[in-house]
Parts: structure tokens; sequence; C-alpha cells
């Protein structure tokens, strides 16, 4: 178990680049309590205002253009699946 990893290929770090005018935005309103995290962090920034960067990665695939594969379970306990939902 290599708990929460992240490798980026260099297709994929040249895609988030060419998409960081996207990817790269922070929350800017003053009223939320996510003000300064990436956008990429969706809901729980506004709510509870964390932006951890293990559950904002699993996002990307949301808001880039570009393919993004994520492998793995998502958060921390779960048990890693296929897409066909065969554990690993």
């Amino acid at each position: 178990v290599f708990g929460n990893v992240f490798a980026f290929n260099a297709p994929l770090v040249q895609n988030m680049k060419r998409e960081w005018g996207t990817i790269g935005q922070v929350i800017s309103d003053s009223s939320s309590i996510g003000l300064g995290c990436p956008v990429i962090s969706g809901a729980r920034a506004h709510d509870v205002g964390f932006c951890e960067q293990d559950m904002v990665y699993e996002n990307l695939r949301d808001y880039m253009r570009s393919s993004v594969t994520i492998v793995g379970a998502n958060g921390c306990g779960n048990v890693a699946t296929s897409d066909s939902l065969v554990p690993f």
C-alpha cells in the first residue's frame, strides 16, 4: 500500500501546463471560507474551507479538457477497484 501517491507522466504535465488558466484558478470570493483554495477544490472548499491536494487531484478530470486517468481508490481507507468494480 502506497497511501496517497500521485504520479503524473510528462504528457499529463504538459496538458496541465496548457490548461493552467483553468485548473490554476483560485477561489476569489471573499465571502467563501475556501478563499485562496483552487477552484477545482469544488464544494468542499466552499463548505468547510479545506482544499487538501489528495482530495483535489481527483477533480482534475472534471476540469481538464484532456483525458486524465485515475488508478486506485479515492480517499483514505477505501478499497481500490478496477473500472468494472473488481477489487485489486
